[in-house]
């Protein structure tokens, strides 16, 4: 091999082959950039050593003078050498042990099996059906595929990949219901924190000590704050946990008893709950203590708990 590298050859841009993986892709990536240069068969052997490096380059050193007449020669070689860095190649029947895990989706496992029937060489279609069939965690899918069962591999792919769509739009549809309701759980969790959730009489009681055993502090605020729920839905979830004082008592009024507007805070007739100016009140001055931080629309808004004065006012009726 006498034969001289030309003037304007180029070496290929290749990483270099230290025997540590397969060197059949490393023979096959060489000679495909080689032939596209037009190189001959000594050109191959003569470009070859640049290419490889440690045990690859001990290899290559060991070799006999004279004893290479061929690429075809010294790839045998090189893969005889190397033989235990060679990648096992899958067969049609490796298929069956890929299966889905547990959390994974269906769209990334087909992903996944797509690519592994990439390395199988003459794959066997009707495997690779049945393999992809078996190794899902869905029980609905292969029953969808039943009916009308796929002619070949790229049926049964397709078909695949547009139930998982519907699979992923059905979950997304289920989460985007599901989410006020997770909403409405967090919110209640935070405003049940046992730091809050005392009793006004306990221990630690929201309210002022001084005023542990008197009736609702009426308060008057000059702004309030604005709030994720409205008045009514807000009584309702703090009913029963002890932030609310006992309201003032309504004064009597014969025409209140035919009224349809009711006040769940009162439990009296005259106004509606959404309308009663005292529990406002109740609401501001809690969201002022700390204790309504999870209904406060704004963050900017929420505020560590303070002691608010107290303005009393005289027994009035209410709206």
């Amino acid at each position: 091999m006498d034969e001289s590298i030309p003037q304007r050859f180029k070496m290929p841009q290749i990483e270099p082959y230290d025997g540590s993986s397969d060197p059949l892709d490393h023979l096959q990536s060489y000679k495909a950039l080689m032939t596209l240069q037009g190189a001959t068969n000594a050109q191959l052997c003569k470009a070859f050593p640049a290419t490889l490096r440690k045990a690859a380059r001990l290899w290559f050193s060991g070799l006999k003078p004279n004893s290479i007449l061929s690429f075809e020669q010294l790839g045998r070689q090189l893969a005889t050498h190397f033989a235990a860095s060679r990648r096992q190649r899958r067969t049609s029947d490796s298929l069956f042990a890929i299966k889905q895990k547990e959390g994974e989706s269906l769209k990334d496992y087909i992903s996944r099996f797509t690519s592994a029937t990439w390395e199988v060489r003459d794959l066997d279609q009707s495997i690779a059906i049945s393999a992809l069939k078996t190794g899902t965690r869905s029980y609905k899918f292969p029953f969808s595929i039943k009916k009308s069962f796929p002619t070949d591999f790229v049926e049964m792919l397709a078909r695949a990949r547009k139930y998982a769509k519907a699979e992923e739009a059905m979950a997304s549809r289920r989460e985007a219901a599901e989410q006020p309701a997770k909403m409405q759980k967090t919110r209640h969790e935070e405003c049940s924190q046992p730091s809050s959730r005392s009793p006004w009489h306990e221990k630690e009681p929201p309210w002022p000590k001084s005023l542990a055993h008197s009736r609702s502090p009426l308060q008057k605020f000059q702004t309030y704050t604005p709030l994720t729920s409205t008045r009514a839905e807000i009584f309702m979830e703090i009913e029963g946990q002890g932030y609310l004082r006992p309201p003032w008592r309504m004064r009597p009024i014969e025409s209140r008893k035919h009224s349809k507007k009711y006040c769940h805070f009162h439990r009296d007739r005259g106004h509606d709950t959404e309308d009663c100016y005292e529990l406002r009140d109740e609401n501001e001055a809690l969201v002022r203590r700390g204790r309504l931080s999870c209904f406060v629309r704004d963050h900017a808004y929420r505020r560590e708990p303070e002691q608010q004065k107290l303005v009393p006012r005289e027994e009035r009726d209410d709206n």
